[in-house]
C-alpha cells in the first residue's frame, strides 16, 4: 500500500459567479457528484493508500450545502474506522455563501479553506462578479473575516493576469499588507481547455498569462518578499521553494519532482486525470472510477 495521494475533487461545475476567465459553469453534462460516486472514490482510493487528501473544487463546492459534506465526512469515518485510512479535506470557495454557519462549520470539521480573490476591489469585482455582474470583493473579506473569527485555516488564491502584471507586484503587495492577508498563492491565468473551443464565444476568458509576464511579476514579488524579510503575508510558491533549498520536502506538487501518482483530477462525471491541470485533456485521462475494473495502481 502507498502511502499519500491527493485528490482534486471537482465536487460541482455549478457556480454562482461568472469569473471572466473561468470555463467550469458553461460546461454541459453532470454537474455534480452524487454521493454514491463520492464513496466508491473514497472506498477506491482507501484500498491503495494510507493518507487520502481530498481537495473539495469547482465550481463553487458550497453549492452543494452542508448535507452534502456531512455525508462525505461520515464516510469518511467509516472506512477510517474500517480500514484506518487518515483523511483530511481542504475547500477552494469564491467565498460569497459563507457566513458565521459556514465558518464555523468548516472550522469545526477541520477544513483548510483557500478563498478566491483577484486584489484590491476594482480589479476583483472587474473579474470576479456573480451573475447579476455585481462585484464580490467585500462578500469575499466579509467571508475572510468570518473564517479567522471561527479559527478555520485559510489562505487566499489569486489569479494573475495581465491586468494584475500592468498594476504591479508592489500593488498587489501593498494591498495585501492592508488587508492583513496571511497567506497568498499567486496562480497565472491559463487558457479555456482545448475540449471547450465549441462551446465559448470569443471572450476575455480565452485570454492567458504568458510565462514571461508572470515570471517578471514573480521575481518582482521576491523583491518585495525579501526586502520585507517575510513580514508581509506568507507568498505559498516562495514557502515552498525555501523549503527545497533548506533541503525539506516541498509542499508544493510542481516544486517536487515527479507527481505523477501522488496527484489525482477528479471530474464530475468520474473520469480520472494525473492532476486537474488536465481535465479534460484526452491524453491524460487515466479511467473513470466508477468502472468496475478502476484501481489508482
Amino acid at each position: 500500500m502507498k502511502s499519500a495521494v491527493t485528490l482534486i475533487v471537482k465536487c460541482t461545475r455549478r457556480c454562482n459567479l461568472r469569473c471572466i476567465y473561468c470555463h467550469d459553469w458553461r460546461v454541459n453534462g453532470a454537474r455534480h457528484l452524487e454521493f454514491e460516486h463520492i464513496l466508491r472514490l473514497f472506498e477506491i482510493s482507501s484500498q491503495n493508500y494510507r493518507d487520502v487528501n481530498v481537495i473539495w473544487h469547482g465550481g463553487e463546492p458550497l453549492l452543494l450545502g452542508r448535507e452534502y459534506f456531512d455525508k462525505a465526512l461520515f464516510a469518511q469515518q467509516c472506512i477510517r474506522d474500517r480500514r484506518g485510512t487518515r483523511f483530511t479535506n481542504s475547500l477552494q470557495t469564491n467565498g460569497t455563501l459563507v457566513d458565521e454557519t459556514w465558518a464555523s462549520y468548516l472550522a469545526s470539521r477541520k477544513f483548510k479553506v483557500g478563498i478566491s480573490i483577484d486584489g484590491p476591489s476594482s480589479m476583483h469585482d472587474a473579474s470576479r462578479y456573480d451573475v447579476k455582474r455585481q462585484g464580490t470583493y467585500s462578500r469575499v473579506i466579509s467571508a475572510a473575516r468570518a473564517l479567522k473569527v471561527a479559527g478555520a485555516d485559510t489562505g487566499f488564491l489569486l489569479v494573475v493576469s495581465e491586468d494584475t502584471t500592468s498594476l504591479g507586484a508592489d500593488a498587489i503587495y501593498n494591498w495585501a499588507v492592508a488587508e492583513n492577508i496571511g497567506s497568498i498563492a499567486f496562480l497565472p491565468q491559463r487558457p479555456d481547455p482545448e475540449k471547450f473551443q465549441d462551446t465559448r464565444t470569443s471572450s476575455l476568458s480565452s485570454v492567458f498569462l504568458s510565462r514571461q509576464l508572470y515570471s517578471d511579476f514573480m521575481s518582482d514579488m521576491l523583491d518585495l518578499w525579501w526586502e520585507n524579510d517575510a513580514a508581509g503575508p506568507v507568498i505559498r510558491e516562495f514557502e515552498s521553494l525555501l523549503q527545497g533549498v533548506l533541503g525539506r520536502r516541498s509542499f508544493l506538487c510542481i516544486h517536487q519532482g515527479s507527481c505523477v501518482g501522488s496527484y489525482f483530477g477528479i471530474d464530475v462525471n468520474g473520469d480520472v486525470y494525473h492532476c486537474d491541470r488536465y481535465i479534460p485533456e484526452p491524453r491524460y485521462r487515466i479511467g473513470n472510477f466508477m468502472d468496475v475494473n478502476f484501481t489508482f495502481d
